[in-house]
């Protein structure tokens, strides 16, 4: 699976995150998971730098909570499906996913404009 998480943290290999409302941990990492959308771009010939900051962009502008309280920095990662999350979910309506984390593949920012966001930067690990 690949993931999208709004973080400003680099290195979340032993971090785990938590139910808000329920203040329990999860056993893992709240993310997005945007592994069909990548895909379906890269088949569209977008290269993956481009596929991984649209993906972002486009969450970030459905639901720009968690992208402020990061000033916009997220990471992409590749990792392995736990669970549902309870409360959150993606621009296709589709709920967060709690995600195991294997490795990074790449660390980005966006800005947040008048309307909507920018990519201002993404670095491909």
């Amino acid at each position: 699976m690949i993931a999208l998480r709004f973080t400003t943290n680099k290195n979340e290999k032993n971090i785990t995150s938590e139910d808000q409302v329920n203040k329990i941990k999860f056993a893992g990492l709240c993310a997005y998971d945007i592994t069909s959308e990548v895909e379906r771009m890269i088949a569209d010939d977008y290269t993956e730098s481009e596929a991984f900051q649209i993906c972002a962009r486009k969450q970030a502008e459905f639901d720009n909570w968690h992208a402020h309280n990061t000033n916009g920095e997220y990471v992409i990662f590749e990792g392995d499906f736990i669970e549902m999350e309870r409360d959150n979910q993606d621009r296709f309506g589709n709920r967060a996913v709690i995600v195991n984390l294997n490795n990074y593949r790449a660390f980005g920012k966006l800005e947040q404009m008048n309307y909507g966001y920018r990519c201002i930067s993404i670095e491909l690990v």
